[in-house]
Order: structure tokens, then C-alpha cells, then sequence
């Protein structure tokens, strides 16, 4: 029987680990032997975690979306939007494909290579940008329209 270095690390040989962001950190991982995520060092680098924006700025390009989505722009206007925004980040990119499934193909389209790198079937799901309940708006009520995108 093999010793792994945390419970996450028992499917690392099968390829369906995923690597823990603080084994390499100098107090390294809290949680030791419990943690779910793995502690083998012999990730592809590649397949590390791309930078993630600070929640301020996370914050900042959901807005933008949705101030977009919910514009009176023709659609033709809000597609030209949309591209725009996709060129700020990758991260951008991956809040888009929630919005326009094909954002990728059309900045590809446009001769935007970056777009077309960052095309993979292993990206994790695009983060937030998930419905929210539909509520019922009184007439006049002030605040975050009921079709918004939630956090």
C-alpha cells in the first residue's frame, strides 16, 4: 500500500488530482494529511492556476458585464461590447463565455490569438455569473434590477 501526502493526493496517478496552492507556501498547507487538494510537487506548470484577479477587481469586470447585459444597446452594440471586454483578461474571457457561449470564435475570428490560447476544455466553469431568484419589483423600487447576475 502507498503513503499519499493528503487524502487529495490519492487520485494524482489517475490524472484527477488537483494540485493544492499552499503545499509550496513557507508555513505549507494547514491542513496537512486532511487536505482534499494534492501535495505531490510534480504538477505540470501549465496546468497551475492561472492568476486570479483580487475581488475588488472580480467585482469591478461583473459590473461591467452586467451594466451591458442590461443596457438599451441594439445587440449588434452589446456583441462589440462584449468583445472589447473579453480583450481586458482572461479572466474576463471566462466571465463572458456565460454570456456569449461563443466569445472565443468571434475574438478568433477578429484575429485575436490570446483568445484562442486560452481555449481549453479543462478551464474551470466560469466563476459567478450565476441567475439569480427571480424577484418581483415594485414600481419605482431602487437597487439591483431582479435579472441581475449574482456573486
Amino acid at each position: 500500500m502507498m503513503d499519499f501526502p493528503s487524502a487529495g493526493s490519492r487520485l494524482h496517478f489517475e490524472g484527477k488530482c488537483q494540485p493544492c496552492r499552499f503545499i509550496d507556501h513557507p508555513d505549507g498547507c494547514r491542513n496537512g494529511y486532511e487536505c482534499n487538494f494534492c501535495h505531490f510537487r510534480d504538477h505540470d506548470a501549465s496546468s497551475a492556476k492561472t492568476h486570479r484577479p483580487s475581488k475588488g477587481v472580480r467585482s469591478g469586470y461583473k459590473r461591467s458585464v452586467n451594466q451591458v447585459m442590461h443596457s438599451d444597446m441594439s445587440e449588434e452594440q452589446k456583441l462589440e461590447a462584449y468583445k472589447k471586454l473579453a480583450e481586458r483578461s482572461p479572466y474576463m474571457r471566462c466571465l463572458l463565455r456565460a454570456v456569449v457561449p461563443n466569445i472565443d470564435d468571434l475574438l478568433e475570428e477578429q484575429g485575436h490569438v490570446e483568445a484562442a490560447s486560452s481555449k481549453s476544455t479543462d478551464q474551470p466553469r466560469a466563476p459567478g455569473l450565476q441567475p439569480a431568484a427571480q424577484m418581483p419589483r415594485t414600481p419605482g423600487q431602487q437597487g439591483p434590477a431582479s435579472s441581475k447576475l449574482s456573486l
